[in-house]
């Protein structure tokens, strides 16, 4: 049996990776050895490299990180046949090596982190493709800050703070005046004042 990488979500699933002697990296970068054209890879996010018998995996401080069986991956650690790794959301590999043979607990931690992912999958194919782009989303952002940017660049500095010293005093000063006029609420609020101006002005 050959040991390998058998990738099952993300963008390429089905592509296996053979280990053979030599260090795989993965990300978007087209010097690794693995290349996933995903936004949610890095471009530089894991490595596995060959430690005695053993092989390795290490997450390269990558943005959105990576988990195995569902734990989060701190530091290097060994990899054991059977192994799920998920990179970002849904980037997901099966880890097999012939070296070990898979513990009885590993199936059902497999199947859960399996049962996890099957569910994100459901809730994002829910969602409109056209609308569910973060590249999409993050230009318009960017997009409507420029035009923020343009609208406040038409009018000099001293007449943006005077319509904001206007809009705090409408919204601070007049609409309580107008508010406590409608309602004749000045002797509620006021009475104290305006009998010490004009005693008994003020039942």
């Amino acid at each position: 049996m050959d040991e390998k990488l058998i990738f099952q979500t993300g963008s390429q699933p089905g592509k296996e990776v053979l280990l053979s002697g030599d260090e795989v990296t993965i990300g978007r970068d087209p010097e690794n050895s693995v290349v996933l054209e995903d936004v949610q890879i890095s471009r530089h996010h894991l490595r596995i490299y060959p430690d005695k018998q053993n092989w390795l995996i290490e997450d390269l401080k990558s943005t959105n990180g990576t988990t195995v069986n569902g734990k989060a991956l701190r530091k290097a650690q060994k990899l054991k046949h059977g192994d799920l790794v998920t990179m970002g959301e849904d980037s997901t590999f099966e880890v097999v090596l012939k070296t070990e043979k898979p513990k009885e607990a590993e199936p059902t931690a497999n199947a859960e982190v399996q049962e996890k992912l099957r569910i994100k999958r459901e809730k994002r194919n829910d969602v409109d493709p056209m609308t569910d782009n973060p590249i999409e989303d993050i230009e318009e952002f960017v997009d409507e800050e420029k035009d923020t940017v343009k609208f406040l660049d038409r009018y000099p500095k001293w007449a943006i703070i005077l319509m904001i010293a206007i809009a705090f005093i409408i919204i601070f000063c007049v609409i309580p005046m107008v508010v406590i006029e409608v309602s004749d609420q000045w002797c509620n609020l006021f009475s104290g004042f305006f009998n010490s101006v004009s005693p008994g002005v003020c039942p």
